[in-house]
């Protein structure tokens, strides 16, 4: 998943891996935790690899170093600790069964991103200009960007950008319900019933195009079907043992 990123050189990168990943350790509390840089920002627990989206590879200064912050906080802080894989699973699900899966697994990712940093300020104050950044990165990405999608009859596009204002704009009242969503559930419900009201009022649009979110869910599916098959395997001894016991209970009974 790995791509390449430079900043300025090699060594630049280097560098910036080395110390992203010894805050990664520190706030994941895993000793083997790596920090990468891929096309999303996504933290793998099944890998310990914590990805920093390459969006920000035009950035520089504090602004490129708060992005970086914020991503790293978001996963090291937030998702390893506080995201329900498996109900971002089911949340894929719901998703997949929809006329625009991306655009709706794309705004759950989004809804479970504020609601987790909203829970990291509250423990790291200090965090709050590096979400505060985050987020204005991604707006004036999409505000640059939404009228050309309007004019390609990009609506799915237009659409997701206007839901990622709603729930990102501090004084708006889509922002305060996700962040005081306390669980990764209530924040997919949430986000869909947001998308389902958006999509009332915009009519058919066609699905996103693009990705700028994301969460880690195939591996989580692995586990739970792993671990089905091990209570399985668990109980078929015990439901054999019961049919013999009951077999040789009507054997004695003749």
């Amino acid at each position: 998943m790995r791509s390449a990123f430079r900043f300025t050189s090699e060594l630049d990168d280097v560098l910036e891996r080395v110390w992203l990943t010894d805050l990664a350790v520190v706030l994941s509390r895993d000793e083997h935790v790596q920090c990468e840089f891929g096309p999303v920002s996504l933290f793998c627990a099944e890998d310990s690899v914590l990805y920093i989206t390459t969006a920000y590879q035009g950035l520089m200064g504090e602004e490129r170093m708060k992005c970086l912050m914020a991503d790293l906080y978001l996963r090291a802080a937030g998702s390893k600790w506080f995201t329900d894989q498996m109900a971002m699973v089911r949340a894929k699900a719901a998703a997949n069964a929809t006329d625009v899966p991306m655009l709706v697994w794309q705004f759950v990712c989004v809804v479970e991103d504020v609601r987790l940093a909203a829970r990291v300020i509250r423990q790291r104050p200090g965090t709050a200009p590096y979400f505060a950044c985050r987020t204005a990165f991604y707006k004036n990405l999409f505000a640059r960007q939404k009228q050309a999608w309007a004019r390609d009859g990009r609506l799915g596009n237009v659409c997701f950008a206007e839901l990622y204002d709603s729930v990102t704009d501090l004084a708006r009242d889509g922002y305060a319900r996700a962040a005081a969503c306390e669980t990764s559930d209530a924040a997919a419900t949430l986000a869909m019933q947001l998308v389902q009201e958006k999509l009332d009022s915009f009519g058919a649009v066609n699905d996103l195009n693009g990705q700028w979110f994301d969460y880690r869910v195939d591996a989580a599916i692995q586990r739970h079907q792993w671990r089905v098959w091990t209570i399985a395997v668990a109980i078929a001894p015990i439901k054999m043992q019961h049919l013999c016991q009951m077999m040789s209970t009507a054997i004695k009974t003749k």
